[in-house]
């Protein structure tokens, strides 16, 4: 019954993500490719979990899956390698480009990840967390749109560096992509 719910979820979730690409699940739940899996609450907002897993893929368009996920403070994200090389990396001074993470947040970057590879990060402060994938191969992903966003808790959206960012700092295609999750959060936060 768990896993119908999981991946009930899961086809819920792709369908109002549109930009991200969404597997579908067999008749026993299981992903044939991308998808969400959260162990508690959805992760999606509004019902934020105490784990996501998020795909990261690049065969045969590079994609994050699901590109926004909400979890509770102390909540986990797991980032899975679907392809042959991707990355996660916050945004951030100290690891790719502007600042887009709260103030006292740790940075992060899981360095390549291959297939089936993992990285995890637990966020224990309340904000909106956005990273990309920053692999370069004919270009790098980040520039083709492949972003994802984390929200923590309930943040006040007016206060987040992810919310109150210049437009013109990243590739058109991720400004595109992160315009999309923006209002996501203010249609769900207000």
């Amino acid at each position: 019954m768990l896993v119908a719910a999981g991946g009930a979820a899961a086809v819920a979730l792709g369908g109002c993500l549109g930009d991200a690409a969404v597997a579908g699940n067999d008749s026993a739940g299981n992903s044939e490719g991308t998808g969400a899996i959260a162990v508690d609450g959805s992760g999606e907002l509004g019902d934020p979990a105490e784990t996501v897993e998020v795909r990261l893929q690049s065969y045969p368009t590079p994609a994050v899956d699901p590109n926004l996920v909400h979890v509770v403070p102390g909540g986990t994200v797991e980032w899975v390698g679907d392809g042959l090389r991707n990355t996660t990396t916050a945004y951030h001074p100290e690891t790719n480009g502007p600042q887009r993470i709260p103030d006292s947040a740790e940075p992060w970057d899981s360095g390549l990840l291959r297939k089936d590879s993992r990285f995890t990060h637990t966020f224990e402060e309340t904000g909106v967390y956005d990273y990309a994938d920053t692999t370069e191969l004919c270009g790098s992903h980040e520039s083709f749109g492949v972003v994802g966003r984390v929200v923590v808790g309930r943040p006040d959206l007016d206060a987040e560096p992810a919310i109150q960012h210049d437009v013109t700092a990243l590739p058109s295609l991720a400004t595109d992509a992160m315009a999309t999750l923006d209002r996501r959060c203010r249609n769900h936060f207000g």
